[in-house]
């Protein structure tokens, strides 16, 4: 199986990218939405962007087991 390489979502003006990457390790460690917006200081809902954004370039792994 081949892996996919999923591109950063672009961030905006005042957000680096390396802010944009914390926030996504940390929600994927489990951290919640504001939970991420109190030890960053970036907006809940600027962080729920990006997951969504990084979510649409994955593969959508149903349709791959269904295929198989």
């Amino acid at each position: 199986m081949a892996v996919k390489q999923v591109s950063h979502p672009q961030t905006q003006p005042g957000y680096s990218d390396d802010g944009c990457q914390i926030c996504l390790k940390m929600y994927v460690n489990g951290m919640g939405f504001r939970g991420i917006e109190r030890v960053t200081g970036i907006h809940h809902t600027t962080v729920i962007r990006w997951v969504k954004l990084v979510g649409e370039q994955l593969p959508d792994a149903y349709e791959e087991r269904r295929n198989s």
